[in-house]
């Protein structure tokens, strides 16, 4: 990519090499690609289910011609196949930007799958210790004040075995 100040004084980048992976992931041919503007192809889904994805890919890509270094940026779109995540690498190359971009859909649902194991009952999706001792301090720690509560533990005679059984 090559930065480019626009007549209105906005910041574009034009495409210099796009290879059949990029041209995939834009819907598009790494030849229509080549000398446009990133920005007309770029889903919408990344302006309007992000939010802030739009300048947040912006401040990456600038921050890359400025400072020479870029920190990697994770961006949801909704596609015809579902959400998918992907990770964003851009990294100076001379007077330009090389960007990479990865799909990480697999690793963000293992990471999620993985926490959900580890915080609550596989059977009944209801918090396990761990997992609510890990609320209840996120909820005390986000009071303002000194918040004092109450705990009450039930203690059911033999629910393990009902448990188990059922």
């Amino acid at each position: 990519l090559r930065q480019d100040t626009l007549e209105d004084g906005r910041i574009d980048y034009n495409v210099l090499v796009a290879n059949p992976i990029a041209a995939e992931f834009f819907n598009t041919t790494a030849e229509a690609m080549i000398g446009s503007s990133l920005g007309q192809f770029v889903p919408e889904s990344v302006f309007v289910d992000t939010g802030a994805a739009q300048h947040a890919i912006g401040e990456t890509l600038g921050q890359a011609v400025a400072e020479g270094v870029s920190e990697p940026l994770e961006f949801s779109l909704n596609t015809d196949s579902g959400l998918r995540w992907y990770r964003l690498m851009a990294d100076p190359v001379g007077s330009d930007i090389g960007v990479v971009c990865f799909d990480i859909t697999r690793q963000r649902e293992q990471k999620i799958r993985l926490e959900t194991e580890a915080f609550q009952d596989a059977l009944t999706g209801v918090l396990n210790r761990r997992g609510f001792e890990r609320l209840a301090s996120q909820c005390l720690a986000s009071q303002d004040d000194d918040v004092t509560g109450a705990l009450l533990f039930v203690d059911l005679n033999d629910f393990k075995r009902v448990n188990d059984d059922y």
